[in-house]
């Protein structure tokens, strides 16, 4: 089974795609790391403070240890719309994974006035417009995504075109080694 990462900035719709791209394959399911991340909050946050769950390495470690954990309970394609802006992170998670599971990294790339547009358009979480709008330069200032995950851009493409490009690089098998 393939771990199909979906990065991108907050706000993009990487969990809109991993949606389609979920409805489209039997059997897959979606992880959300920001579910572990909320976790570690409740138990961590008070005794070792961060701004971002991110940098908590224990994080990391649960990222790759429960995609192992749901791997082990089904052949069918796992689903992980999650940013990842910082290199050394996405190192840490992939190469925490057991064997040799190949992973799809997919980045949604798109411009500062579409992504704008559409943050603020959000009607489902209209009170992380603020936040959402203020990370957005940092991650697109991270050359080095560009190099590790397919970028796929979206500022003329609908959520379901984004997914069919998903679903053939899924059916055609084309995950990038680790």
């Amino acid at each position: 089974m393939t771990i199909v990462w979906i990065n991108g900035p907050f706000g993009a719709g990487k969990t809109t795609v991993a949606r389609i791209v979920h409805a489209s394959v039997p059997g897959s399911v979606i992880v959300d790391p920001e579910l572990l991340g909320g976790f570690l909050r409740d138990v961590l946050q008070g005794s070792k403070p961060v701004h971002d769950f991110q940098d908590w390495p224990a994080w990391r470690r649960l990222v790759a240890g429960a995609l192992d954990a749901v791997a082990g309970e089904t052949d069918a394609p796992i689903i992980v719309p999650q940013t990842v802006s910082s290199r050394e992170y996405w190192h840490e998670i992939v190469e925490n994974l057991n064997g040799d599971r190949p992973v799809l990294p997919i980045v949604l790339r798109l411009t500062k006035n579409v992504h704008e547009r559409r943050v603020l358009a959000d009607r489902d979480e209209p009170g992380a417009a603020r936040w959402r709008l203020a990370k957005f330069g940092r991650f697109v200032q991270q050359s080095w995504i560009g190099d590790e995950f397919e970028p796929l851009d979206c500022d003329d493409a609908a959520p379901d075109d984004i997914a069919r490009i998903i679903l053939s690089r899924l059916e055609s098998a084309q995950p990038r080694s680790r």
